[in-house]
């Protein structure tokens, strides 16, 4: 009789372990994002410029790094108030948590994330992050956070930072308070070795009387070794200048404008996930700063 009990109990597990979703170890997936651009990126987070009530799509695939075919869980784990967004797996709208079908070792898997920014909504940043977790658990391994830049196109003072990258729009840079810096990020798209981020940065005086010189300093952050920086104003190369802290324009009457064209060129095998250069625009009207960001592409 124990005999006969022993064996039906180990033939239900078998079939209760044969339904269900195989367990993996924890780590065993990578979760890759990709804005502007043809590649992905393992950057934490990718920005892009946005009007507010405009849309911004981002690609995001789920790596099975493990051993074994498996499947994953990808879960929404913050998203700004102000924004709303959708997730598509092809091109079929799914909810989140979803979970994956399954991957095997060393493939992957692509959705969609479209990101909005409700109209009327102040300049900022709008958030989605993502968290890719083994099914069922509470916390994952892997999180990426998909970026909208809300923008203003028209500033609001003497020494105006406006920066784009690609097709998307200027971005700007606020005054700093105690909430933050009020930088304004943008992300290029993702570099292969010798390529080339580029970036136009431009000074406005959006004021109504004119404004004495302004500084604009230019700060490399994260692994700046293995990116070789430009910042050209016309034919003139002021990057010197701009990293040392002593650039400096004249006198901007209303209206004006300066424009420059920033290159950020990986030119070293990456050391991080990806390299941040800051400007900040120091005039009549206090501090401007945005933030050029350049991430190595993923295969």
């Amino acid at each position: 009789m124990l005999a006969v009990l022993v064996t039906a109990v180990l033939a239900t597990a078998a079939l209760v372990l044969g339904g269900a979703t195989p367990a993996h170890a924890f780590g065993e997936g990578k979760l890759l994002l990709k804005g502007a651009g043809p590649y992905y990126t393992d950057s934490p987070a990718v920005t892009q410029g946005v009007a507010p009530g405009g849309t911004k799509s981002f690609s995001v695939k789920v790596v099975n790094t493990g051993a074994e075919t498996q499947r994953f869980e990808l879960a929404v784990i913050f998203a700004s108030f102000g924004s709303s967004w959708e997730l598509f797996a092809g091109t079929k709208r799914v909810t989140a948590p979803y979970l994956t079908a399954p991957i095997a070792p060393g493939e992957s898997t692509q959705l969609r994330l479209r990101l909005s920014v409700d109209r009327g909504r102040p300049p900022g940043e709008y958030y989605v992050n993502l968290e890719l977790r083994n099914p069922g658990d509470l916390f994952g391994s892997e999180r990426v956070s998909a970026v909208a830049t809300a923008t203003r196109q028209t500033g609001t003072s003497r020494n105006d930072l406006f920066l784009k990258t690609g097709a998307q729009p200027f971005v700007t840079g606020g005054q700093p308070t105690i909430f933050g810096p009020g930088d304004a990020y943008l992300t290029a798209a993702a570099l292969k070795p010798g390529g080339t981020a580029s970036f136009i940065m431009q000074l406005r005086n959006n004021g109504a009387t004119p404004t004495s010189a302004v500084k604009v300093l230019a700060s490399p952050e994260d692994c700046p070794q293995d990116y070789a920086v430009s910042i050209r104003q016309g034919a003139a190369d002021v990057t010197a200048a701009m990293m040392g802290g002593t650039y400096t324009t004249g006198v901007l009457k209303p209206g004006a404008r300066i424009e420059f064209r920033i290159s950020i060129k990986l030119v070293a095998t990456p050391t991080c996930d990806g390299t941040y250069l800051q400007f900040v625009a120091d005039g009549a009207d206090g501090l401007r700063s945005v933030v050029a960001h350049a991430v190595p592409a993923v295969a």
